[in-house]
């Protein structure tokens, strides 16, 4: 069971990784943004995954499973909400 999580959420990650090269320009139309700050964003994210990493690691030896699942899907799935709040109060 936590074998299969683990390769979810592996899953999950490397997808995303593909997705923002894939839908970089819709990201560049949307937000009218440039290449530098499109590479910005790739390497915040990258900088980030790499500091997290050890934290999610630790809490997976130190708490159950399935709440470090919840509680991961939970931040994970807030984050886009308030980031695309975030985009809509700067747009009007």
């Amino acid at each position: 069971m936590t074998l299969g999580a683990l390769s979810s959420g592996y899953f999950v990650d490397q997808g995303e990784s593909q997705a923002l090269s894939v839908l970089s320009p819709a990201i560049r139309e949307t937000f009218n943004s440039s290449y530098g700050e499109l590479g910005q964003i790739t390497g915040w994210k990258s900088i980030l995954q790499s500091l997290n990493t050890p934290v999610w690691d630790y809490a997976a030896d130190r708490f159950s499973s399935k709440w470090i699942i919840v509680f991961g899907t939970g931040i994970r799935g807030q984050w886009p909400l308030a980031a695309r709040a975030n985009w809509a109060a700067e747009t009007r």
